[in-house]
């Protein structure tokens, strides 16, 4: 690492959050916000949520400075959680960190369930009390 340089200029930071619809409050307007923060800083990040078409959105993609990643989902359906879950599986080699947001539904839970057995740390973050970063044994055992 370069003199002066962030420690957060070589991680790769994967935030899955369950929707960015206007409508679901304070996460689908911080989780934007925290990911263009990090990449003001030298972090590359990537955003994974769901969408169904004719919704809209807490933030316009194209204007986005990290890769946002919208995953199809019928409201109510499953299909968007087992997209993301998959995705994870597929790319898990692409992040150090994969921090999960928003813990109370089927698409963050699947996520979590994905990035249990795989190498990058991952963080579930449940909003409940303050949870450290969890590297999974090799066992795949669940931590929390």
């Amino acid at each position: 690492m370069s003199a002066g340089a962030s420690p957060l200029s070589q991680m790769r930071v994967l935030h899955v959050i369950p929707s960015l619809l206007p409508e679901s409050g304070g996460p689908s307007r911080a989780v934007p916000a925290l990911c263009r923060a990090l990449m003001a800083s030298g972090t590359e990040v990537t955003l994974f949520s769901t969408h169904a078409d004719g919704n809209g959105l807490s933030v316009e993609p194209s204007r986005e400075p990290y890769e946002l990643v919208l995953f199809a989902a019928s409201n109510g359906s499953l299909a968007g959680a087992r997209r993301i879950s998959k995705a994870i599986r597929a790319r898990a080699t692409d992040f150090d960190l994969i921090h999960i947001h928003s813990f109370w539904n089927f698409t963050v839970t699947w996520a979590a369930a994905a990035a249990r057995n795989l190498n990058p740390a991952y963080d579930p973050h449940t909003g409940v009390k303050n949870q450290p970063v969890h590297q999974p044994p090799p066992q795949g055992d669940f931590l929390w």
